[in-house]
């Protein structure tokens, strides 16, 4: 009888592993099909938006789709680490060990949170530099219009060359020489594109 007992014990074991084995594939084939669509949409995005040349909306969606798989990897690690501790060890040792998980998952999520800030960081970034591409490009579109409408009255001319100093002086004091050359030099680039 005792041995009939051990029997169907290791027989359940068995039987117990290959169910959280197969359980485990299943889960790997999930998270690397959903690696693979996040794929291609970030690709397809990326084609679609460079095509209209909206480089920050790029950005903003390749970071949110980044998150979404670390979050979807931390999960799928998380489920992989319970699995294996209900194979291998007590109820003490589970615990102790979901414990160490939970606060691995505080310390990740804390990464998480510091990195979506030097992201947010950058987007402003990103932004503050388009605007100054915008202005320096209606600056010089303004300049341009002004001394080829030579026979036009004076107050306009006057009017928009203060709107030109005020603009050149604004986009100088928020930068530097070399970023305002590179972003006007690139609005004109694509003021001959258009």
């Amino acid at each position: 009888m005792m041995m009939m007992m051990m029997m169907m014990r290791r027989r359940m074991r068995m039987r117990m592993r290959m169910r959280m084995m197969m359980m485990m594939m299943m889960m790997m084939m999930m998270m690397m099909m959903m690696m693979m669509t996040m794929m291609i949409m970030i690709v397809m995005l990326l084609l679609m938006i460079w095509r209209m040349r909206m480089v920050v909306v790029t950005v903003v969606v390749v970071m949110i789709m980044m998150m979404m798989m670390m979050m979807m990897m931390m999960m799928m690690m998380m489920m992989m680490m319970m699995m294996m501790m209900t194979m291998t060890m007590t109820m003490t040792m589970t615990m102790m060990m979901m414990m160490i998980m939970m606060i691995m998952m505080m310390m990740i999520m804390m990464m998480m949170m510091m990195m979506m800030m030097m992201m947010m960081m950058m987007m402003m970034m990103m932004m503050m530099m388009m605007m100054m591409m915008m202005m320096m490009s209606r600056s010089s579109s303004s300049r341009g219009s002004s001394s080829s409408s030579g026979g036009r009255s004076r107050s306009n001319s006057s009017s928009s060359s203060c709107c030109n100093s005020s603009r050149s002086s604004s986009s100088s004091s928020s930068s530097s020489s070399t970023s305002s050359s590179s972003s006007s030099n690139s609005s004109s680039c694509k003021r001959i594109k258009f």
